[in-house]
């Protein structure tokens, strides 16, 4: 619903967008963290990726802004301080960007590689109602506790807080 809502502000159709047909070439998984599909237009074909802001923004190489598509190499830092900061609020960040390419089969290798990325959006995914309470009580009995999540660092530290847990420096550990 929240991407509907960004593309239904940015004066796109959302029932026109549901009913173009679309073929799935990059299946969303969690080693992948991202999704492309591949939408037939004029001239060719528009792969489109959404997913892990961090993933999907090192894919693209141009950023649009407006009506004009720039490189994205000068405006970076600033989209990675963008993400982290949504991140750090507790925010679940995905970014979502395109690729135009001629008519013709499209390879998995070159879907999504030189994107040209169109928007970072931040979703509020708050935890659930009780969660304090229920950490108080494990606190209370002596179980141990510790929080396994596929999120950005950023993010997890800042659901930690919000649920009562506290955070450790060092202590958060990421994998692969």
């Amino acid at each position: 619903a929240a991407l509907a809502e960004a593309a239904a502000a940015r004066g796109l159709s959302v029932a026109s967008l549901q009913r173009t047909p679309r073929a799935v070439l990059l299946p969303f998984t969690p080693e992948r963290k991202r999704q492309c599909v591949a939408v037939p237009g004029p001239g060719g074909q528009t792969v489109v990726c959404k997913g892990a802001a961090r993933v999907i923004v090192e894919r693209c190489a141009r950023l649009r802004a407006g009506d004009t598509v720039v490189d994205l190499q000068p405006h970076r830092t600033a989209v990675d301080e963008t993400v982290a900061r949504f991140q750090r609020a507790g925010a679940r960040v995905i970014a979502v960007a395109e690729r135009h390419l001629p008519p013709g089969a499209i390879s998995p290798e070159e879907a999504d590689v030189a994107l040209t990325l169109l928007d970072v959006v931040a979703l509020a995914d708050p935890p659930r109602r009780g969660v304090r309470d229920a950490l108080a009580r494990c606190a209370a009995l002596g179980v141990s506790v510790k929080i396994v999540t596929g999120d950005a660092r950023e993010r997890a530290v800042a659901l930690a807080a919000q649920i009562g847990f506290a955070v450790q420096p060092g202590t958060v550990l990421l994998a692969a």
